[in-house]
């Protein structure tokens, strides 16, 4: 794990808002919505049990970083690089992430990403595990190849959507209209498989 080790009680404030480079740090429980990040770039990075609540993300870099057990909800990105990020046990609830720089290459593994905006975005390679992604807008993005497995994807959106070699397996809830999206060897697990049937006029037995 990257090091030194930056807690709450001996972050320099100033210090931070007048640093533009991070490289090899672990943040741990810091209040970040207290701080501003802009023009920052972090590198190899690791932020454990912080809080981004609410806060906006401008002009930064943040590159082969790690969060774990962070509240991000309702975060903002601005015109910010996201380059193999990953996000463990993270809140990640009604993020817009086309605000985001493209392409944006992103991880998740255990996290709630609900209501969450992925529209028209290219996200392909891009690993999503064991996460709630109810109420997540995936309209007119490119999923093509991407791992989406063991979510739950109650209500999410799928109108228009390249869905080629998407692994769905394990996941449950999802509503996926094959007239509707553009399907291509997508993995699917049953019996939540049946429910592309639905969309059809036939009556099973």
């Amino acid at each position: 794990m990257p090091e030194p080790l930056v807690s709450d009680s001996v972050l320099d404030k100033k210090q931070f808002d007048d640093t533009e480079y991070f490289k090899e740090i672990v943040f741990e429980k810091i209040d970040f919505t207290k701080l501003l990040i802009n023009n920052k770039e972090f590198y190899k990075c690791t932020f454990v049990k912080c809080n981004f609540g609410n806060l906006q993300f401008s002009n930064s870099d943040f590159e082969n970083c790690v969060f774990e057990e962070c509240d991000l909800s309702l975060l903002r990105f601005n015109n910010t690089k996201l380059s193999d990020v990953e996000f463990k046990h993270c809140k990640l609830i009604g993020i817009d992430w086309t605000f985001a720089s493209k392409p944006l290459k992103v991880n998740f593994e255990s996290c709630l990403l609900n209501n969450s905006n992925f529209y028209a975005l290219t996200l392909g390679l891009i690993s999503v595990e064991d996460c709630s992604l109810q109420g997540v807008d995936f309209t007119k993005a490119n999923l093509n190849k991407a791992k989406i497995v063991k979510s739950d994807l109650l209500n999410a959106t799928f109108i228009d959507t390249i869905l080629t070699y998407t692994d769905f397996s394990g996941s449950v809830n999802y509503s996926i209209n094959p007239n509707l999206n553009k399907l291509k060897k997508t993995i699917f697990s049953l019996p939540e498989a049946l429910s592309l049937l639905s969309n059809f006029d036939i009556i099973l037995k």
